[in-house]
């Protein structure tokens, strides 16, 4: 690996983000990590953190309800260096997870979107929409 990579976490999970500092820090990288529980559902991190090379974006569009999802995209692409690049892996459309949710009686928001047991959002994407999301960010 690159010895001089810093990377900066963000979980809207403080459980998932303790976790994350205590294994970084049992694998002797604590001082190449930084984490929090972002500040809000359409900041990607607290103001200081950028810019970056790289924002991953993991299951997290799908999770942030409404057309708010946008608004967290396009906030991330900001925090990217000139030449940065933004990484997305997210729920698709009919995938195993939507016809899951379909089945087991999520409360359907929209044809792509549920309210999960328990008050989570869960939004699927078509490549469109990505597409889409892309293009706005």
């Amino acid at each position: 690996g690159n010895p001089l990579a810093r990377v900066h976490a963000t979980d809207p999970s403080p459980t998932a983000v303790a976790d994350t500092v205590r294994r970084v820090e049992e694998a002797g990288f604590s001082d190449r990590l930084t984490a929090e529980v972002p500040p809000g559902l359409t900041r990607p991190c607290s103001p200081g953190h950028g810019p970056f090379d790289a924002v991953m974006a993991l299951f997290t569009l799908s999770a942030i309800p409404g057309g708010d999802d946008a608004v967290l995209l396009s906030a991330a692409a900001g925090e990217l260096r000139p030449g940065g690049v933004l990484l997305l892996r997210d729920c698709g459309l009919y995938d195993m997870r939507h016809l899951r949710d379909a089945a087991r009686g999520a409360t359907p928001v929209d044809t792509a979107a549920f309210l999960r047991p328990g008050g989570m959002h869960r939004r699927y994407y078509s490549l469109a929409d990505v597409d889409r999301l892309g293009a706005g960010a």
